[in-house]
């Protein structure tokens, strides 16, 4: 289908999206843009959909008020020159669940209780996060979505709106699982520190930066030899990797799956909240976020992405995110604490992190 022609049928079905769901979604390196429109189906798990076309959006593992959805596919087309596209009949759907916001003192406070507890009960990480308001003049949820595309690259970028559950949109990094043509790629994503356009060879990381992507990296191994015996076919890194405005650690998978779906769905249950958004152990770092954290996470560190087109399923983990409300945006941010972690190194660490949506707003 032409550019002009796919242009035309999508502002016709935004104009009439009070029932549907809309997506739009950019994969990393692509210089295309995909939308997606349907009716956003509830599901109970990622593993009931691997047979099917669409795009999933679901929750964090320990999400008290969001629903899993699974926007099963009406309409869907590439766009490829959209810059300069204006759409300004999309009903995007509202939400009216204030987030709790996290205050610089009140984070301090759960991040030296966190610290503390992980002390006494030994535990190697934990991911604390919060909750941070911008307020917003005329907000645009596509031209935002635009912005986010141009500044970086080498990210998944998306929006997406669904009636009653409101409008999100994100740039984030990490791959939770790509399976193209029986062989699957994921990542262990951890580290942070700000990208000064330093050549990437000779960026240097400290103790507990390397420590953090360690336990990522040990957890999805061991995953991956436990789910898929013998089937490991590459092993890369850690290396350091920009996302534009950070410098991550990473290291990267590739196994083959021998097209074994449910062996895929077990994976993804067992991964899916990685430790480099709860910790690890996984159940014990989970209660204290639980205990500490006064936000639900919502969609954030939930998962998404596009499922079985071209027979191509590739879901991401849901960082760098926000949602939008009326005069305002919520951005969520975290950041993985150890033992040996310092609570205001952590806080700007967070707002580092929140330089990745400041920049287009």
């Amino acid at each position: 289908m032409s550019n002009s022609l796919a242009t035309k049928i999508l502002q016709q079905l935004c104009e009439d999206n009070s029932r549907n769901s809309l997506v739009f979604y950019r994969l990393p390196y692509q210089k295309k843009i995909n939308y997606l429109i349907g009716e956003a189906r509830k599901i109970g798990s990622i593993g009931e959909v691997l047979n099917e076309t669409g795009f999933a959006f679901v929750p964090a593992s320990n999400s008290k008020g969001c629903t899993p959805y699974f926007i099963v596919v009406a309409s869907e087309d590439v766009l490829e020159h959209y810059e300069k596209l204006d759409l300004p009949n999309i009903a995007w759907a509202a939400n009216s669940k204030d987030p709790a916001v996290t205050s610089h003192s009140h984070y301090l406070q759960q991040a030296k209780s966190m610290i503390d507890e992980m002390k006494v009960h030994k535990l190697e990480k934990v991911i604390l996060s919060r909750v941070k308001k911008q307020e917003t003049v005329s907000f645009n949820p596509w031209e935002t979505f635009k912005k986010l595309c141009t500044k970086y690259p080498s990210v998944m970028v998306y929006c997406v709106t669904i009636p009653g559950e409101g409008t999100w949109l994100g740039a984030t990094p990490e791959t939770l699982i790509k399976v193209d043509n029986g062989i699957a790629q994921t990542e262990a994503l951890a580290g942070t520190q700000a990208d000064n356009g330093m050549p990437l060879e000779k960026i240097e990381w400290g103790t507990k930066e390397q420590e953090e992507q360690q336990i990522v990296a040990d957890n999805i191994k061991g995953l991956i030899g436990s789910y898929f015996p013998n089937a490991l076919l590459e092993t890369e890194g850690p290396k350091t990797v920009s996302t534009g405005v950070l410098l991550h650690l990473i290291t990267r998978f590739k196994w083959h799956t021998q097209y074994n779906n449910a062996a895929i769905e077990s994976f993804i249950k067992a991964l899916h909240p990685t430790p480099a958004i709860v910790g690890q152990p996984r159940e014990a770092a989970l209660k204290l976020i639980s205990n500490l954290e006064t936000h639900d996470r919502a969609y954030y560190t939930g998962l998404l992405g596009p499922v079985n087109p071209n027979k191509v399923t590739h879901l991401f983990v849901n960082l760098r995110c926000m949602q939008a409300f009326d005069g305002y945006v919520a951005l969520y941010l975290g950041g993985g604490l150890t033992a040996n972690s310092n609570p205001d190194a952590e806080w700007l660490e967070t707002e580092l992190k929140a330089k990745t949506l400041l920049s287009v707003l």
